[in-house]
């Protein structure tokens, strides 16, 4: 018991020099690194080595994510001869639908089968992402796997991100207070078997939270309300200077850009779930974001495939009025392989 009591009192003595030295040292010295952090730019991709099962009131899902960062299936081939690429939000992403079944995985084995030849299709998608990020993928991460074609489907969660936040000045800029602990703890876990327990254990935890949130009803949480329609129009014009860069980036790259709107049946309600509810104004406004992606398609002469136009009267393929079921994801697989090939973006000489 001396001996803790020694500790104890060891420790006390310490930390009261250490803060007699700390006032110390700011009475009689101007510290040039006082308030200094340093920034990173966030890489926003789903998080590698993934491997989470979903509890979805329609049955429970494999969620895996490989070690490049790709939603599996995606890097099904060492040596492919053709790579598509498809960045986007939840709704590229689709947690809820088993991994054979997401359009992303789908499109590369539809023409795969069709051509006899071995494609790769590379799901980058991610809940609440928006174009900021997909640009920061592309180019820091999804070039350098050389792929032929790049697709981008986004709009609501750009729609969301300037409503909120007006522009997407800083967007993935964080100050190391904010990531510190976490990547931390993520460090110590690839070195360490106790940090590593650490973590799973977390894990484990944050999945049951997930799981038990979706258990219940099924809706867009975080769907914005929007202001007028000037706003909304001003809005329009930052989201398509993102989606130029987009295809500059691209361009640039040797790789063939494409855009997709986002489809959604917003005002008929599935009766099989809950539906995600947005004013008019809101809906207009999505209408309108969608109207930009056609517009700079179009002003680029860059492939448009409309997935607004093509899907967004069936009911049955929206479990919320956005998001994938699985007829919708199989079905959008379809629609977008008979674009590309149609486009003759995806074609093999004879």
């Amino acid at each position: 018991m001396r001996v803790f009591q020694k500790i104890i009192l060891w420790l006390v003595i310490l930390a009261c020099i250490f803060a007699s030295g700390e006032l110390f040292l700011r009475v009689i010295w101007t510290n040039p690194y006082h308030g200094f952090l340093d920034r990173f730019l966030v890489l926003s991709e789903p998080k590698p080595n993934t491997d989470l099962i979903f509890n979805w009131p329609w049955g429970p899902i494999r969620y895996r994510v490989d070690s490049h960062g790709f939603i599996n299936p995606s890097l099904i081939y060492d040596n492919p001869d053709f790579t598509i690429a498809f960045l986007g939000g939840s709704t590229t992403e689709c947690m809820a639908v088993d991994e054979n079944k997401r359009f992303a995985y789908l499109v590369g084995k539809r023409l795969s089968e069709r051509f006899n030849k071995r494609i790769n299709s590379l799901n980058c998608g991610l809940s609440g992402a928006n174009t900021q990020h997909m640009l920061s993928i592309l180019l820091n991460k999804v070039r350098f796997y050389k792929p032929q074609v790049c697709v981008m489907m986004l709009a609501l969660n750009d729609m969301g991100t300037l409503f909120r936040r007006t522009s997407y000045a800083h967007f993935n800029v964080i100050e190391t207070t904010h990531i510190t602990a976490v990547t931390l703890l993520n460090y110590l876990a690839s070195r360490s078997h106790f940090f590593g327990l650490i973590r799973k254990t977390y894990m484990d935890y944050a999945q049951t939270q997930q799981n038990e949130k979706i258990t219940g009803d099924i809706k867009i949480c975080d769907a914005p309300n929007m202001p007028p329609t000037a706003q909304c129009n001003g809005y329009c014009e930052e989201f398509k200077k993102n989606l130029r860069l987009f295809i500059h980036i691209c361009r640039d790259s040797g790789i063939t850009p494409v855009l997709m709107t986002e489809a959604a049946n917003w005002r008929t309600k599935n009766g099989n779930f809950a539906q995600a509810v947005l004013d008019d104004e809101s809906i207009d406004c999505f209408a309108s974001f969608n109207d930009a992606i056609r517009t700079v398609a179009r002003e680029m002469n860059v492939v448009l495939i409309d997935m607004q136009a093509g899907l967004s009267n069936h009911e049955d393929f929206f479990y919320d009025g956005l998001h994938y079921t699985a007829a919708g994801s199989e079905k959008a697989a379809e629609f977008i392989v008979e674009n590309l090939v149609s486009s003759s973006i995806v074609s093999f000489p004879q």
